[in-house]
């Protein structure tokens, strides 16, 4: 009976841990403050790693906003395309209706 509760204990932990562990992983890199930092000095003041770091978080930066504009692309075709079949189900109802009623 121990052993039980303490497997649950354990299974819980897991499944609390998974669920909310993706929820850090979607920070911003475009928000992030030392490349908001980085990104408000000129180019000559930075030192060459101040620079190797504004790169890679750059990079980050803009492969994150191109992920962004993907995502909503294909949110917007999701949503055309349930709101054509949406239209489909009407008219294949008012047909049937109609074949129904003559």
């Amino acid at each position: 009976m121990i052993a039980i509760r303490r497997w649950l204990r354990v299974v819980l932990f897991a499944v609390l841990l998974a669920t909310t562990a993706p929820v850090g992983a979607q920070d911003n890199p475009c928000q992030d403050p030392l490349y908001l930092e980085l990104k408000g000095k000129k180019i000559d003041e930075l030192s060459q790693r101040e620079f190797d770091i504004f790169k890679a978080k750059d990079t980050a930066c803009t492969q994150q906003q191109r992920s962004s504009r993907t995502e909503e692309a294909q949110t917007g075709m999701q949503a055309a395309v349930t709101a054509a079949q949406w239209i489909y189900v009407l008219i294949g109802g008012l047909l049937l209706l109609v074949l129904l009623g003559a």
